[in-house]
């Protein structure tokens, strides 16, 4: 596949990466930014990934990256250190669970919600036993959404101000 034009998707600025991962919307995209507003999407299908971050823009959030692969959310996340990461179980490269379980490990503070068709019981608890906080059954209900990331947008708390995150 070829490189994804930059360009506006429903309103919100993109900017995509190599392999189509989007590398920035909206704003500036520095790892530093303040507050714990900042989101990262990791879903592999292209026009969810899309349907992710346009809902997360319309709810107040800057997305600051988006991935098809969790080799590559996982990259993004360590790098942007978000309040908010939203992802799927069932992706190319690792389980989804084991990401969450990485996310949690290196950015405890980040929010992390699950949106995925694996719905039968096991999955849903073996994402809240890797540290997800909330699980979003797809196809996507945007009330349902906005519910579950709602709740991550606020202030920076005192202690992740001081260490930078």
């Amino acid at each position: 596949m070829g490189k994804e034009p930059d360009g506006e998707w429903e309103g919100v600025r993109v900017s995509y990466a190599a392999g189509n991962d989007l590398a920035a919307v909206g704003g500036n995209n520095l790892a530093a930014a303040a507050g714990n507003n900042l989101a990262v999407v990791v879903e592999q299908t292209r026009f969810l990934r899309q349907e992710l971050v346009s809902e997360l823009a319309r709810a107040g959030w800057q997305v600051v990256g988006a991935a098809g692969d969790g080799r590559r959310g996982l990259e993004m996340a360590l790098t942007h250190r978000p309040g908010l990461v939203v992802l799927d179980l069932a992706l190319p490269d690792m389980p989804g669970t084991e990401l969450i379980r990485r996310i949690k490990a290196e950015v405890p503070w980040c929010r992390v919600v699950v949106c995925s068709a694996l719905v039968q019981s096991r999955w849903v608890q073996a994402a809240v036993e890797a540290g997800a906080d909330d699980f979003v059954v797809k196809p996507l209900d945007e009330g349902r959404f906005r519910a579950a990331v709602g709740g991550a947008v606020g202030p920076v708390p005192a202690e992740r101000a001081q260490r930078g995150g």
